[in-house]
């Protein structure tokens, strides 16, 4: 039994020691890829073109906009919303990939030119209904009736206890055992 678990333990170094060194060697690329891989659609791996480095990212798709995560902005500045144009997605290995422009703030397309996507004023507006959006009543309903049975449930409970305590003073005053 010890030669499995030894063997087991060798294979799995071998395999994670050589994972982590491909992963080092692709500059994280190959982690970001199987993240992608793994959204099913959901994330588009995109290439961004900095002054300095290209570096890869890991984007989520909202509809036709991405979210693009900036590494040398903090705060608010750091996330980015982008349109998808067409002609600037193409797959990789089975992944959906783009490249961003982070000097210009736009998509490259295929050819190598860049598409304009991003509107500030439509990317202020989505913002603004996002935090305005009125509240659901169904949801203020169902908070009413969940807080309605929360208290029911607390009434149950006291009453029960109160209960409990009346029974307990009745057995105490019964004898039992011993000689009366």
């Amino acid at each position: 039994m010890d030669a499995i678990i030894i063997q087991i333990v060798g294979y799995s170094v071998v395999f994670f020691g050589t994972f982590l060194l491909f992963n080092l060697l692709t500059r994280g690329f190959l982690l970001k890829w199987l993240r992608a891989l793994m959204g099913r659609g959901k994330y588009l791996l995109l290439q961004v073109k900095s002054p300095i480095q290209d570096y890869w990212i890991v984007a989520p798709i909202f509809g036709d906009t991405i979210k693009i995560i900036d590494r040398e902005a903090k705060g608010e500045k750091s996330h980015k919303f982008c349109g998808i144009p067409e002609n600037c997605i193409f797959k990789v290995f089975g992944v959906s990939c783009g490249w961003f422009n982070e000097k210009n703030q736009e998509m490259i397309n295929i050819k190598g030119e860049g598409v304009s996507t991003y509107d500030p004023i439509k990317v202020a507006s989505f913002i603004e209904r996002a935090l305005m959006k009125p509240d659901n009543p169904e949801d203020q309903k169902r908070w009413v009736i969940q807080l309605f049975i929360y208290g029911a449930l607390a009434l149950g409970l006291v009453l029960v206890y109160m209960k409990l305590g009346r029974i307990e003073e009745l057995l105490d005053a019964v004898p039992i055992g011993g000689v009366i």
